[in-house]
């Protein structure tokens, strides 16, 4: 949901993910490393891929900065309006890469050196550091 902590628009996701598994016998296929050192992997159940069926019922975003092969799941469930495209929602990393714009909109916290409510105030820093 818009403005939404990270991680809470992904809840809908995990009782379906459950479903989807339960008692079943999980295959992945690990083929690479993200920026961050995580495994990245196609996981599937009886020859169904899990990203895609999470994706195209609503229950995922598709990650198209370093693959579209979801783009169309993602555009079909939009256009069908299911689970995070049923209402107004936020990607993770949208509200991620916010928190700079939310930040800046809020007001001082108190006694914070650097953020004034006047403009092109200047902070002097003590030349022993903070």
């Amino acid at each position: 949901m818009a403005g939404a902590a990270p991680g809470t628009a992904a809840l809908p996701q995990l009782p379906r993910l459950a479903e989807l598994v339960s008692d079943r016998e999980v295959q992945c296929l690990a083929f690479g490393w993200d920026a961050y050192g995580r495994i990245t992997a196609d996981c599937e159940e009886g020859g169904m891929n899990l990203g895609q069926a999470l994706v195209e019922t609503g229950r995922a975003w598709a990650f198209n900065t370093y693959s579209d092969v979801f783009a169309s799941a993602e555009d079909s469930a939009r256009v069908a309006r299911v689970g995070i495209w049923a209402g107004e929602s936020q990607a993770p990393w949208e509200y991620r890469a916010d928190k700079w714009n939310r930040e800046a909109a809020a007001p001082p916290k108190p006694g914070c050196p650097f953020k004034h409510s006047r403009p092109n105030a200047y902070v002097s820093l003590p030349k022993n550091g903070i």
